[in-house]
């Protein structure tokens, strides 16, 4: 009948109860002034980091009749920082990244630190942003899912490429394939019926759209607040200034100075349909990002969507969300380029979901790149508007569920020719722990032998598979058909590493493309630590300082699942008695100053995605005088 949904942010925060000198804490700016928007700091309060301007520090609140000499601020593996003037800021200590921090500051009755007043300690989070979604602010978009009219879909369907991989069908009925009735309609939304000369958000506009498209599409900010305005451009009359929204390109027959480098006809994005209308937010002068909302009104089935112009220096992040609440994030090619057309079905053939309720598509550059078509099917409504004049010329267009079940089985996809991938060797055996690559499968490089290939899983009607690798493409055309050369494992830097796979038919069989499927490796070349200066390697550690048994001994290099490790990871380094302090390094951070067991690099951000380089220089004395040595230590959490 319906799908909502609601996101509720649960304040866990309490007020800070100190004196009787040092009444609490606050933020300031470089000049010292309160940053009055942020306003006291609660404990365990979360911070945006986009409300604090550079140079903002934290400062202590305090009695007037009751002004400390001095402040001492204290944090783990951070320097101490003594102020003698007044507003007493925490100077020199950056809160520039995310991460959560915990501060002790000690009020003095005079400059010369004499004598404590009293101490107050907080712990508060800085955060990127606080809705914690893969979409910005999605309770503000969700319009109501009652039923809306359908009353024209005569447009003509987009053609996919014959070389384009396609969504694999569902092996069994979800709950949002039975509500489907006994029939869908096949709706290709391109804009056609809209006026190029006014914005969306015209009150005709959006009756054409709902009435030709069945959905609604507004435009916010990147954060999710507020609304920008969304303007319908006609590309094929191009305007000084917006050639790379032009199409078709110069290439396939367009306008001469529709030149970029994306759309060539012979390049992997060409833009040689006529879009004709397209999509993008209108231009202001400080444009740091921006989204749209694409509403429908019932669930459907996604089939398809373009972006003119996905630049990809200029990403392009695409949330498509199901009533069940799975999302589904894809963003743009890294190779495409100026004025190509991304035809996401093709690159992501998992954004053909089904019970898609809502789909945001925000970008980084929002006026200079457009949304060109939406494709997707929907139910039909049976009652008398349905059963009208006006509808009786489309009755042509609909199919039944079974039919469309039918004609999907007939698409090419993973799992019908070509249904994955192995290691294997030499011999085209496959190796041990790799029969089967899942998605995200990791890969220990140093483990594998030196004739490794990637053998795809084919049936006896594959003729040649093209491969498509960051270094390029390669084709295979006599079976088992393996990626042989090596290199594209030991050359590429440690990390995530996606290949492609499109199956054709024999020629004998006019060489058809029989399916495509992808992997995600995750490749680790780890090897054991070697390191003097008194240090025995490296661990990770709970929040309380405990080894974590399964990390208790990190290889140089080591890929770690950051889905394993408890909030509040840390990193520590196990050394021998002669060591008595321990300095860590980690490029854009601050250096941080261990005196006392366990030596440890009080991040705390272990837990989050990402590769950290860490440098630790051992001393033989607590002041920092006699350097023992220096180990270089490498970590990646996927």
């Amino acid at each position: 009948l319906g799908s909502c949904q609601i996101n509720v942010e649960i304040d866990s925060s309490e007020e800070v109860s100190c004196g009787p000198s040092i009444t609490g804490f606050h933020f300031v700016d470089a000049d010292g002034k309160p940053l009055v928007e942020i306003g006291g700091l609660r404990n365990g309060q979360m911070v945006e980091a986009n409300l604090l301007p550079r140079g903002s520090s934290i400062a202590v609140s305090y009695q007037t009749n009751f002004i400390p000499g001095a402040v001492k601020y204290e944090s783990q593996g951070a320097l101490d920082i003594h102020q003698v003037n007044a507003p007493f800021p925490m100077a020199g200590y950056n809160f520039d990244k995310a991460g959560i921090y915990s501060i002790k500051a000690h009020a003095f009755n005079d400059d010369a630190f004499s004598q404590i007043l009293n101490t107050c300690a907080i712990t508060f989070e800085i955060v990127d942003t606080i809705h914690n979604t893969n979409f910005p602010a999605i309770e503000s978009t969700i319009q109501n899912h009652g039923k809306n009219r359908l009353r024209s879909t005569t447009k003509t369907p987009t053609t996919n490429s014959p070389t384009a991989p396609v969504a694999v069908p569902t092996e069994m009925p979800t709950d949002f394939d039975r509500r489907f009735g006994d029939d869908v309609r096949h709706i290709n939304c391109d804009f056609a019926s809209l006026d190029s000369d006014m914005p969306l958000s015209d009150v005709e506009q959006t009756d054409k759209l709902e009435r030709d498209c069945s959905l609604a599409i507004s435009g916010a900010y990147a954060d999710g607040t507020g609304s920008r305005k969304i303007d319908v451009f006609d590309s094929g009359n191009v305007l000084y200034g917006k050639y790379d929204l032009g199409s078709p390109h110069v290439s396939c027959g367009g306008h001469v100075f529709v030149n970029g480098t994306g759309g060539d006809a012979s390049g992997p994005y060409p833009n040689c349909d006529a879009q004709g209308n397209v999509l993008h937010l209108a231009e202001q002068a400080e444009d740091n990002g921006g989204c749209m909302f694409i509403d429908f009104g019932d669930p459907v089935k996604l089939n398809g969507l373009g972006v003119l112009n996905a630049i990809g220096t200029e990403p392009v992040k695409i949330s498509i969300i199901s009533g069940d609440g799975e999302t589904l994030v894809v963003a743009n090619p890294e190779y495409t380029d100026r004025n190509s057309l991304w035809k996401v079905e093709e690159t992501n053939p998992k954004m053909k979901m089904k019970g898609v309720i809502l789909v945001s598509v925000c970008f980084s550059a929002p006026s200079r790149s457009a949304l060109s078509y939406i494709d997707f099917y929907h139910e039909t409504e049976h009652d008398e508007f349905t059963q009208s004049k006006d509808l009786e010329a489309e009755e042509e267009d609909l199919i039944s569920a079974a039919q469309l079940a039918e004609a999907e089985d007939a698409f090419p996809w993973c799992g019908r020719h070509l249904t994955g991938f192995s290691l294997v060797d030499s011999s085209g055996i496959a190796l041990s722990g790799h029969e089967s690559l899942s998605f995200g499968h990791l890969v220990k490089g140093m483990d594998l032998p030196d004739d490794v290939a990637l053998a795809p899983k084919t049936d006896d009607s594959v003729g040649s598979v093209r491969f498509f690798l960051p270094s390029g493409e390669e084709v295979v055309s006599s079976p088992p058909f393996t990626l042989s050369n090596a290199s594209w494992l030991r050359e590429l830097p440690t990390g995530p590493l996606t290949i492609r796979a499109d199956a054709f038919a024999k020629k004998e069989r006019d060489g058809a493309f029989l399916g495509s499927c992808e992997v995600n490796l995750e490749i680790e070349s780890s090897h054991d630590l070697v390191c003097g200066g008194g240090v025995d390697g490296f661990h990770l550690i709970d929040r309380k300082g405990q080894k974590l048994s399964q990390h208790d001994h990190l290889k140089y290099g080591q890929t770690v699942r950051g889905r394993s490790l408890p909030f509040g990871t840390d990193l520590g380094i196990q050394t021998g008695p002669e060591v008595a302090a321990v300095m860590f390094q980690v490029a854009g951070e601050r250096d941080v100053y261990q005196t006392n067991l366990p030596f440890q690099l009080n991040s705390k951000r272990f837990h989050q995605r990402g590769t950290y380089a860490v440098k630790a220089h051992t001393y033989g004395s607590s002041d920092f005088a006699t350097l023992l040595g220096t180990c270089e230590f490498l970590i990646r959490i996927i």
